[in-house]
Order: C-alpha cells, then sequence, then structure tokens
C-alpha cells in the first residue's frame, strides 16, 4: 500500500476579532488558518481524498467569562450559524465542517456563567483552497 499525504496551510492575517462584555472590560484577538490535507489512494485503486479545516485561536479574555461561542457565515457580515451548541472554555476551535473553493467569516462572543452573551466580535475570514 502507497499512500502519498500533502499538507498546504495557509495563514491568514486578519482584523483582530475582540471580544468583551459590557462594564467588564475583557477583550480577545482572533486568528484563524485554512489548511487542506490531500491523501492518494492505495495501488488497489482508491480514490484521493480530501480534507479541509479552519484552525481559529484567539487570547482569553482578561473578563470573568463561562466560555466562547463560534459563529460562521459564507457573506460577510453575516447572519452567522453558531458552531458551537454552547460555550466553550478552550481558546482555540477547529471548523471540520468547511467545504473546498469557499470563503467564511467567523464571529465568537464572550459568555458570563450568567449565560450574558457578548456583542459579536470583530469578524476574521478563512479563505478554503
Amino acid at each position: 500500500m502507497s499512500r502519498v499525504l500533502r499538507s498546504i496551510t495557509i495563514a491568514l492575517m486578519a482584523a483582530p476579532l475582540l471580544l468583551s462584555l459590557a462594564g467588564c472590560g475583557g477583550a480577545a484577538s482572533l486568528s484563524s488558518t485554512a489548511s487542506t490535507s490531500s491523501s492518494s489512494g492505495n495501488n488497489n485503486g482508491g480514490g484521493a481524498t480530501t480534507t479541509h479545516s479552519v484552525s481559529l485561536s484567539w487570547a482569553p479574555s482578561t473578563s470573568a467569562v463561562a466560555g466562547y461561542m463560534v459563529f460562521r457565515s459564507t457573506k460577510s457580515g453575516g447572519p452567522y450559524k453558531a458552531l458551537t451548541s454552547s460555550p466553550i472554555t478552550n481558546t482555540s476551535y477547529t471548523d471540520k465542517t468547511v467545504q473546498a473553493n469557499n470563503t467564511y467569516y467567523y464571529v465568537t462572543a464572550a459568555v458570563t456563567s450568567s449565560g450574558v452573551q457578548s456583542a459579536y466580535s470583530n469578524q476574521a475570514t478563512a479563505v478554503v483552497p
């Protein structure tokens, strides 16, 4: 069995996404990276497979937050759809549901332990090759 694995990572320079809650004064910056991994099939006629993902990461808020919600749109400015069903405590998220030849727009929101969600952060853009 012969297998070839190629990986391409594209670093995107985007304006920082700022998360803040009224009266909390905290902020986080978000960055995104789009990547593509391809592997060819084996010598027995298997086909090639390609997977795409977008990795998001941000600095933790300096305010007390329970977690972060991550949102995505295929249109700049939204509307955005939640990618997380509840707040995540990590300061990173990998979107493995992206498709090739598409541009995605991401925002995040901080959530307090009381369930209060901040306004959306600034938008980051990821172009999937």
